[in-house]
């Protein structure tokens, strides 16, 4: 789950992977790439949600979901199913997805916590409702959240993503948040973002300290060796001085998504091994 460079980490996940994939589903953005598309979703929520979930504007036209599958043959059983899917979002809770019930129902809504108010919502309470992942990658996107949400807010935004997660996500599900990698100035393309200052910092002194932020939110769950939450490389400063690695100011080469995923693949699988003795 991400923004446009989550989505880059998993196609280096698949580009990593021993297995082959298929597309099965892609999202289509309408509206010049900006609008989510409802029916992407429509098959796993509920047909009495469906009818009052809302689209609007998510400002990210390379921020879009997709469903990749493996078919596994078994010749003693049925066969065996594999989906990975990477679910798009532009801020850690968001607006771009939600569900509005008239205004007589939203009273009752709320008691009964059906009423949805954000896109994170609408993804655990209703679309991964019953279809649960054994794995889940949490790629925060901090390259969007840098441009308006204050650093003082930013504790509290996670702790509740944080909280959505742990109430819809069953504890045999494992929890990866990734950090993020740095910004690098002078690849940018545009001018009005070369420099730019947020809460007075760059861009790459911003995001260094949102990744602290996210590991002080999370310090507890992640030294709990028994528990369901997984850390990983401090891709920060792995990456901050590899300015000729950056194609954009924010993206970096494929060789760098492709080298962090074919380690997380070797730290994945070392947790599953770990979980049999």
């Amino acid at each position: 789950m991400g923004d446009s460079t989550g989505g880059r980490y998993y196609q280096a996940l698949l580009n990593t992977s021993t297995i082959k994939f298929t597309t099965i589903r892609q999202e289509v953005l309408r509206e010049g790439g900006f609008l989510p598309d409802i029916k992407y979703f429509a098959k796993h929520l509920p047909e009495d949600v469906m009818k009052f979930v809302k689209a609007k504007f998510r400002f990210c036209s390379g921020c879009k979901s997709i469903m990749n599958q493996a078919i596994f043959k078994n010749n003693h059983s049925s066969d065996y199913l594999l989906n990975i899917e990477h679910i798009a979002q532009t801020m850690i809770l968001d607006d771009s997805l939600e569900v509005v019930y008239p205004s007589h129902n939203v009273a009752r809504s709320i008691l009964n916590k059906t009423w949805a108010i954000t896109m994170q919502e609408v993804i655990f309470r209703y679309y991964l409702n019953k279809q649960y992942p054994d794995l889940f990658i949490i790629f925060l996107p901090f390259s969007h959240a840098k441009v308006n949400l204050p650093l003082s807010r930013l504790p509290t935004e996670i702790q509740y993503f944080k909280a959505l997660v742990e109430e819809y996500l069953p504890q045999k599900t494992k929890l990866f948040y990734m950090p993020a990698h740095s910004e690098h100035e002078q690849a940018r393309k545009h001018k009005e973002w070369k420099n730019r200052l947020f809460d007075g910092m760059l861009a790459k002194e911003k995001i260094n300290r949102m990744n602290q932020i996210l590991y002080r939110v999370l310090e507890n769950d992640l030294l709990n060796q028994s528990g369901r939450y997984y850390g990983f490389l401090d891709l920060f400063h792995l990456s901050k001085d590899l300015d000729s690695w950056s194609l954009d100011g924010v993206h970096l080469k494929p060789v760098w998504y492709e080298t962090v995923m074919s380690m997380f693949w070797e730290t994945y699988c070392n947790s599953v091994l770990m979980d049999r003795f």
